[in-house]
């Protein structure tokens, strides 16, 4: 026994040294205090293959590639899959139904009248589908016809419901659908904003793998403005380590209290 328990000494020690410890990646103080997963939504926008698969009618409208937000949706999932661990308040999938006749008479008229695009997605129609992503028994969904997701829906009224008062916006496109929510909900309806920055993209822009065109990334852009003046934009890996460690502290306790 004592050889085993030395063998099982040095292979413990041997593999601690070949994985030290994990360290995690949390939030500031002042921000994990407002993005406690009870009174935090998480709010999955237009993650559609209407917008994320390269074949789809927007893409090859404007010949631009979508490896940007390809990968986005695969980083995305991983978040939702982990976050399901977590005692969140509420998570929400929004699509967007973007054909002129259904849409505001502004929008309207700039779609067929001074950019001339086409329809681009309809219910139950080509790119209607989640990309990558798909709601789990008592996610919320809404369909909407704003660029931001809370007009014209009950979006407000669900969160409220469940008592939240943060939420983290993730999805497509960043700088348009994800930013008119995140202004919204920070400005009118007075939410703590969180857009996660390895969360949402864009079509490529001309530096992006695979990308032949000369679109201009607006993410940057859009970030630096929320920082600024509606919310926050950690990492993906922040908000969890901060969920992780808030668990670990709930359950320190129970697991003192059991030690002999």
């Amino acid at each position: 026994m004592r050889v085993t328990n030395v063998n099982n000494t040095l292979y413990n020690t041997a593999m601690a040294e070949e994985e030290p410890p994990r360290t995690i990646e949390t939030l500031p103080p002042e921000l994990a205090e407002i993005i406690k997963p009870e009174e935090t939504a998480i709010i999955v926008v237009d993650v559609m293959d209407a917008y994320f698969d390269r074949g789809a009618v927007l893409p090859q409208f404007v010949g631009a590639g979508t490896t940007q937000l390809e990968a986005a949706a695969k980083r995305i999932r991983e978040f939702l899959d982990t976050s399901r661990q977590y005692p969140i308040a509420a998570t929400v999938f929004a699509r967007m139904i973007e054909r002129p006749e259904v849409m505001p008479a502004n929008f309207r008229y700039k779609m067929t009248v001074t950019d001339d695009v086409p329809p681009l997605v309809e219910v139950d129609g080509p790119g209607w589908d989640y990309h990558g992503v798909q709601p789990q028994p008592g996610d919320h969904e809404i369909s909407k016809t704003h660029y931001n997701a809370f007009t014209d829906t009950d979006l407000h009224q669900h969160l409220q419901e469940r008592g939240v008062k943060t939420v983290v916006l993730i999805g497509g496109y960043g700088s348009r659908c994800v930013a008119a929510t995140a202004i919204i909900a920070a400005d009118v309806y007075g939410y703590h904003v969180f857009v996660p920055n390895d969360l949402i993209a864009n079509l490529d822009s001309s530096n992006a793998a695979g990308g032949t065109n000369t679109r201009i990334d607006e993410i940057p852009g859009f970030l630096q403005a929320l920082n600024a003046v509606w919310g926050y934009s950690p990492s993906s890996a922040a908000i969890l380590g901060t969920w992780e460690q808030s668990s670990r502290e709930r359950e320190s306790p129970a697991e003192t209290n059991s030690t002999p």
